[in-house]
């Protein structure tokens, strides 16, 4: 039951980058750019919900676009810093809109209104940054890992892409991989 569920397609999606993007910062927009942070403010359950969902939202979308857990598709590195960029400019719009003009039905103060926007602001660019860290390690090492499994197939090739040339560079000469005949003793002792 559980493998079904965890695999079906919705949860598929809901893993992408470009979904939890738009479920992140849209939830951000519906919240501040609607009645629904008033109501927040005047429910304490809505307030718990509202939170735990951005809280979830900000979690599924930085896993999606670090892919730190398993996924059934791997997206590539520009993709995913095209959806990083889209969230942090969704984001980082926001945050302006909001110091220009509160959330409706709200009284907050000039100082508090400005001071709160600067917080998302400033503080959605150090998130931004950190997730682009994450996604400049993960592409650097995977780089890193091809070069080196290069380096070990021309170094160490495998049986059937042996020649008389890597054989002999490496020390080993056998009949079998590089059709030559065998050596005799003079040939093998004069190697040592």
């Amino acid at each position: 039951m559980s493998s079904r569920v965890t695999t079906s397609a919705n949860v598929k999606r809901s893993r992408e980058g470009g979904t939890c993007r738009d479920v992140d910062v849209g939830g951000l927009w519906l919240l501040y750019r609607t009645e629904l942070f008033e109501a927040t403010r005047q429910q304490p359950v809505l307030h718990g919900v509202v939170h735990a969902h951005m809280l979830a939202a900000g979690l599924l979308f930085a896993f999606a676009v670090c892919q730190l857990d398993p996924v059934g598709r791997r997206w590539s590195i520009t993709v995913r810093g095209a959806t990083l960029l889209a969230a942090g400019a969704a984001h980082g719009v926001l945050a302006k809109t909001l110091y220009a003009l509160p959330p409706p039905g709200t009284d907050f103060t000039t100082a508090d209104l400005h001071s709160g926007a600067q917080w998302m602001y400033y503080g959605g660019d150090v998130v931004e940054a950190a997730l682009a860290v994450v996604l400049g390690l993960g592409w650097y090492t995977a780089g890193g890992r091809a070069r080196a499994r290069r380096t070990r197939r021309t170094r160490y090739p495998s049986r059937h892409e042996r020649t008389a040339d890597t054989m002999a560079w490496t020390g080993h000469a056998s009949p079998r991989w590089c059709g030559q005949d065998k050596p005799d003793q003079t040939q093998l002792r004069g190697r040592g």
